[in-house]
């Protein structure tokens, strides 16, 4: 039991090429931190060749894609390639914060 509440976290590992390893960390918690909800997620990458470990607590979503790691964060979709204890070539792919939310009724 957390100060906070209940609290669970599910580990999720996949291997990565050269020797990375992305990790996420679901949470399932009471109380959770503000922004939060009662199940958030965070993300780190490990590289073993290095002991270099990147922690990123704000990732909402991370994944390996066509050669590079693809994330959200903050309303934005981003992507990077792998380099040796570290991440290369950053890039914005598109930023969703512009968007408003919009009901529709169905059919569509």
């Amino acid at each position: 039991m957390s100060e906070q509440g209940v609290q669970e976290t599910t580990l999720f590992e996949k291997k990565l090429p050269n020797s990375w390893l992305l990790r996420k960390l679901a949470f399932s918690e009471l109380g959770a931190p503000p922004g939060r909800g009662c199940y958030w997620d965070a993300h780190e990458l490990r590289h073993k060749p290095t002991g270099t470990v990147l922690a990123f607590p704000e990732w909402e979503w991370a994944d390996f894609v066509d050669g590079r790691l693809v994330w959200s964060s903050e309303g934005q979709l981003r992507s990077a390639f792998l380099g040796k204890g570290k991440l290369l070539k950053e890039k914005l792919l598109h930023d969703f914060n512009a968007m408003k939310f919009e009901a529709v009724a169905a059919p569509y």
